[in-house]
């Protein structure tokens, strides 16, 4: 059995590669065995980052051109890797799931099995998720981390996602913005989620995780003594010191990978066909579905808004008028372009806009936007 875990972001730039690099690493230099599976987008990939140009990938793999054995490659800093790279999960047949899910069965016989998760929302990034025992997920304190950070947090609240969800914030002046950072996030999922969310740690803003990127390296290994070196070593023990981390079975990741990617398991279609029952979903599987839907159609909101914003004219003065006034204010939050009303509220002298939505055969729905941090800079595109 192995503890699998799947570094998962809701968006890209915010150095969740790098946190997987520099945690693999870590881990084997403390006597773990420890293999990467690279999910990530072709050119942000853990394999660019190392300088390795593999024959063969995992895509190879799910359309049964290649076994997992030829596609394992070992670092010489004491971890394997299974390279993947590009945009290709997209469009799979049942027969290549039921291939990537065999694989992530066979990979068990790590210590610890790190899935570098793709960036985003898609449902086949999310399966990899789904089928991890623990997920970390990176935010940072930068503009659109923590909106589709929390996106991604209601997707898999909405599939009953059931292990723990241990939240890195990285890139931050220090640990005090930090912490602070954090507990909003920890904030809003307590009032809304009551997913089983905690803090694994920080790690500072540090040039020498971009300076290792440059020669291929790693900062646990090439700069041990710099901020994030320290910060990450850090990471590494509080994963060690989990006593009661969830350990996974080989049979449990397969069929959890295959009912994440929407298909159902042998073993229950037999049941099924058996008891002479028609496989028709339940009102559960339903509700699922309405929920993982409202979150596609609120980010396609979001996108429609941010092109029509795009287009020439769209910032002038006529343009900007058409809009409520406090939307402009708030930033990117594109569902508020639907509501009916609005009202200015102040509460602990905090003033802000909430919106009223009126809803056909329903009540009103009663939302506001929350905005931007405060510091909104970009991350340093080069630490994954």
């Amino acid at each position: 059995m192995a503890r699998i875990l799947s570094l998962v972001a809701g968006k890209a730039t915010v150095g969740k590669t790098g946190i997987a690099l520099n945690l693999a690493a870590q881990l084997a230099r403390q006597g773990q065995r420890v293999c990467v599976l690279d999910l990530g987008s072709e050119g942000a990939d853990l394999c660019q980052q190392l300088g390795l140009q593999p024959p063969v990938r995992l895509r190879e793999l799910a359309l049964g051109e290649t076994r997992l054995e030829s596609l394992l490659v070992h670092d010489r800093r004491g971890f394997d890797l299974v390279p993947g790279g590009g945009d290709w999960l997209q469009g799979l047949d049942a027969a290549a799931h039921r291939r990537l899910a065999e694989a992530l069965a066979a990979l068990c016989d790590y210590d610890f099995l790190l899935i570098d998760a793709p960036a985003g929302n898609e449902r086949n990034a999310l399966a990899f998720a789904l089928a991890a025992s623990e997920i970390l997920l990176v935010i940072t304190p930068y503009a659109g981390s923590l909106d589709r950070a929390w996106s991604l947090l209601k997707l898999l609240y909405a599939e009953q996602y059931q292990g723990p969800v241990r939240v890195i914030v990285n890139s931050v002046n220090d640990h005090a913005s930090g912490r602070q950072c954090y507990d909003k996030f920890h904030g809003v999922n307590d009032f809304y989620l009551e997913l089983d969310l905690s803090l694994l740690g920080l790690v500072r803003k540090d040039s020498a995780m971009g300076q290792a990127f440059d020669r291929h390296g790693i900062a646990v290994i090439d700069a041990p003594e710099s901020m994030a070196a320290i910060d990450l070593r850090y990471l590494a023990d509080r994963l060690l010191a989990a006593d009661d981390a969830p350990q996974a079975r080989p049979q449990e990741v397969r069929q959890a990978y295959l009912r994440a990617a929407g298909l159902l398991a042998v073993p229950e279609v037999a049941e099924m066909e058996l008891a002479g029952r028609a496989a028709s979903p339940s009102d559960d599987d339903l509700h699922l579905q309405l929920e993982y839907l409202s979150v596609q159609v609120e980010q396609l909101i979001g996108e429609v808004t941010r092109l029509r914003d795009s287009e020439p004219g769209a910032r002038g003065n006529e343009a900007r008028e058409e809009r409520p006034p406090a939307v402009a204010a708030q930033g990117d939050c594109g569902i508020a372009a639907l509501a009916s009303a609005s009202e200015q509220v102040v509460i602990d002298g905090e003033a802000f806009t909430l919106y009223r939505l009126d809803r056909p055969g329903a009540g009103p729905l009663h939302f506001a936007c929350h905005g931007a941090p405060d510091e909104v800079v970009e991350a340093d595109p080069r630490v994954g």
